[in-house]
């Protein structure tokens, strides 16, 4: 999963793992390509922030998280 985000001074970005997940294979997954975080444009106090993710995470901006 690759998405791109505006993030604010201060505003958070959470990652977590989805229902049902396979750990192990989550695991796996990690140990050989990782989760990459980019930080791209920074313009008038906001940046753009890539993250590419295994499928089982799930990526939420904070304001989603409590939805």
């Amino acid at each position: 999963m690759s998405l791109a985000l505006r993030r604010r001074v201060g505003e958070s970005i959470y990652l977590h793992l989805k229902p049902n997940s396979d750990v192990d294979e989550l695991l796996e997954i990690l140990s050989t390509t990782g989760i990459e975080i980019k930080l791209g444009e920074i313009r008038d106090s906001r940046a753009i922030i890539s993250i590419d993710a295994p499928d089982s995470i799930s990526i939420l901006r904070e304001e989603l998280l409590w939805e």
